[in-house]
């Protein structure tokens, strides 16, 4: 065999053809998926900040308490503090002292598929043999 048949070569440009098109229905395919993230992120974005929005606002109310029960404490004998009922309250304040984290969620996104030429590298290839 020093050359590839008149079928082969027809069987090659068809797979070759068949190559691009896949590759387009995956580019396109890729696309829409971009879009329609796009589109539903725009709701995400949007409850994201109104969940930490509230969050923020747990917070604050939670170092307002700690900031009472702390002046409550502050109040009091040194006696007081150091005693079981003082113990509890530190306690108490502790826990209020504590944070929400926000919430911080990234937007999905597709790697880039770094598609290679695959029909155009089929049809470089050599029909014949080098000599």
């Amino acid at each position: 065999m020093k050359a590839i048949t008149k079928k082969d070569t027809a069987e090659r440009d068809a797979i070759a053809s068949r190559l691009q098109d896949r590759q387009a229905d995956l580019t396109q395919a890729i696309e829409e998926f971009t879009l329609a993230v796009e589109a539903a992120w725009d709701a995400v974005e949007t409850a994201q900040d109104h969940l930490n929005e509230a969050i923020n606002d747990a917070n604050e109310w939670r170092h307002a308490i700690a900031a009472e029960i702390g002046e409550y404490i502050d109040e009091r004998s040194d006696k007081w503090r150091e005693s079981d009922k003082g113990s509890a309250y530190e306690l108490w304040r502790e826990q209020y002292e504590g944070e929400f984290n926000e919430v911080n969620i990234d937007k999905p996104e597709l790697p880039d598929p770094d598609l290679d030429e695959f029909a155009e590298e089929l049809w470089q290839l050599p029909e014949e043999l080098e000599a």
